[in-house]
């Protein structure tokens, strides 16, 4: 089973904004088998960046393309985890307008009643 955890760095139009420093702490989770980031920013799953330096094509060509399309896949980074008193806890710093997904591979416990935990 997986878990999602969905980060946003927004603010109102005219309000200042900067990167944020971030830490989620989820109680009564168990330590998951894996964990990782996907981040849309500046410099993640961001094709316009890439646009920019290629000059701004109108119309970019078939290798442009292809480039703007590999950047505009969103990467999973591996993301560490701490545990605390009764579940886990992650740290990361979300930059200006910046969006990230955490997501967590947990095994679901069965009980003998047959409830999940």
């Amino acid at each position: 089973d997986e878990v999602s955890v969905l980060l946003s760095n927004h603010a109102f139009p005219g309000h200042a904004i900067e990167q944020q420093p971030v830490r989620v702490t989820l109680h009564g989770a168990s330590h998951p088998s894996a964990a990782w980031l996907e981040r849309i920013d500046d410099s993640h799953g961001n094709p316009r960046a890439l646009w920019e330096t290629m000059g701004t094509p109108a119309y970019p060509d078939r290798t442009q393309l292809q480039q703007l399309e590999n950047a505009a896949h969103l990467k999973r980074e591996p993301l560490s985890w701490t545990s605390v008193a009764d579940g886990i806890e992650f740290e990361l710093q979300l930059p200006a307008h910046g969006v990230a997904v955490i997501t967590l591979e947990v095994h679901a416990a069965i009980h003998t009643d047959g409830r999940c935990a």
